[in-house]
């Protein structure tokens, strides 16, 4: 349901990085009838009433930032006195420090999640194919992609154990 969302978001423009567009439930209600798997436990009016409100917030996140990256780029102004030059800059460079810190932690999370996610996909999907690893493909697919299985955590083991965990 995330992956969904997430999906959503990017295509209403709710991502962050492009929320100028308006808010449209008919819109919202046309993807729905698509892919009805959004809503989840969710009613219709009840999602929509969540993308609403996650517009709403990416919009006003936006313009926030919009407001305060006038400073230092677009229109600031610096003081005469080298006093409040100082005290003005500082304000500025500890805003967009605070900025840049949340991204990379923003960013550094989802790098931690990337490895996991992708490796129970291919737990998943590869119990509904091969789920006692017999077929001689699947011995060539895990000896030829070893590195990348490797890298993202995936062994026999692991996954023995998380074929009991879904029985």
């Amino acid at each position: 349901m995330a992956k969904n969302d997430a999906l959503l978001d990017e295509i209403l423009g709710d991502d962050g990085k492009s929320s100028s567009k308006d808010f449209d439930p008919a819109t919202l209600k046309k993807i729905i009838e698509m892919n009805p798997e959004m809503l989840g436990n969710r009613s219709p009016e009840q999602f929509i009433a969540e993308m609403k409100q996650k517009h709403d917030a990416a919009q006003k996140q936006k313009q926030e930032k919009d407001s305060a990256k006038e400073g230092v780029e677009g229109g600031f102004m610096l003081p005469p006195d080298v006093d409040q030059l100082a005290i003005a800059l500082e304000k500025k460079y500890a805003l967009e420090k605070k900025e840049l810190e949340d991204e990379i932690k923003r960013l550094t999370e989802r790098q931690r999640s990337l490895k996991p996610r992708y490796r129970d996909v291919f737990m998943d999907k590869l119990l509904e194919i091969d789920p006692n690893l017999v077929s001689p493909k699947t011995g060539f697919v895990l000896k030829d992609k070893k590195t990348w299985l490797d890298e993202v955590g995936f062994s026999v083991e692991l996954f023995i154990a998380h074929g009991r965990k879904r029985k």
